[in-house]
């Protein structure tokens, strides 16, 4: 009598019908597989950190989804790379914040020799795609430090950011805009950079639209002098005041932003974008949408 009674409790709260699943209702919407029915209680989905995502990666399915404990967002895989969440809808012509693109190097996908894959494909919310390269004059020669995303070979004649342009000693973040929206960059959030002794000492912020010449951020960024793993941390990189970087039109539009990077005085010397010690994505970058 027990065993039937608990059979019939469990049957009020969960009905099967038509291959159709009712979890506190008896009547599932004709358009749900799964209805979760509640005015007092939430849906708990998988809670993972990025870590856990990031090895997850190999092994996902297009549309699967989980909140991400690390970045406090919600992310959903597209069959390619992982998307974020957007929190709200802007208003009609009312601009809306948001992290266009940002990357993790704490739990950096390898490659042979650990410098990181290029290209390396970040997290994307509103644009269609962001990769990050290097350029063909870094190697990725040798042993590289974890948690990092960087190259070596450096070129000891190249002391300039000329010089480094032409033998194509450059990081390059390549943004893809869908012709859906107004875009506007806000900034390049605050990083950390490693390098070894002999590594390249200078690096120069510039950037590029549609593939056109490359234009100077600012001026050149002293690397810093740190050679462990907590790094040089570096400032934000301002791109508000830069018009040619707010309201791009709404056609398919490529921006480039490239640290051009020189200054080595050894070949096996290194460079890297570091994992941020303190909380938050290691490299990000942020506008606007309408």
């Amino acid at each position: 009598m027990k065993k039937y009674s608990a059979i019939v409790l469990v049957l009020m709260f969960i009905n099967f019908s038509e291959a159709q699943v009712g979890i506190n209702t008896i009547n599932p919407h004709a358009s749900a597989e799964l209805d979760v029915t509640s005015t007092t209680k939430g849906l708990l989905l998988p809670r993972l950190t990025t870590t856990a995502i990031n090895n997850l990666t190999a092994t996902a399915s297009e549309g699967l989804v989980v909140f991400n404990t690390t970045t406090k967002q919600y992310w959903g895989f597209n069959g390619a790379s992982w998307q974020v969440f957007t929190t709200a809808t802007a208003p009609t012509g009312v601009a809306q914040i948001t992290t266009f693109a940002y990357w993790e190097f704490g739990t950096l996908p390898g490659g042979t020799n650990n410098f990181g894959f290029s290209p390396f494909a970040g997290f994307v919310s509103q644009i269609t795609n962001a990769n990050l390269e290097r350029g063909v004059g870094i190697g990725t020669t040798g042993a590289a430090a974890s948690s990092s995303w960087g190259g070596t070979d450096f070129n000891t004649s190249a002391n300039t950011v000329a010089a480094a342009v032409a033998v194509s000693e450059f990081f390059t973040v390549i943004l893809t805009l869908p012709a859906t929206a107004i875009f506007s960059f806000t900034k390049i959030s605050a990083y950390n950079i490693r390098r070894s002794g002999t590594g390249p000492a200078s690096f120069q912020w510039q950037y590029s639209i549609n593939g056109g010449t490359f234009t100077d951020i600012g001026s050149a960024v002293n690397a810093g002098a740190v050679t462990s793993a907590t790094g040089n941390p570096m400032p934000e990189v301002t791109l508000s005041s830069i018009t040619a970087l707010q309201n791009l039109p709404t056609t398919s539009t490529t921006v480039a932003f490239r640290m051009v990077i020189y200054g080595a005085t050894n070949a096996g010397g290194t460079f890297y974008l570091n994992n941020l010690i303190t909380t938050g994505n290691d490299l990000e970058i942020i506008g606007t949408y309408q």
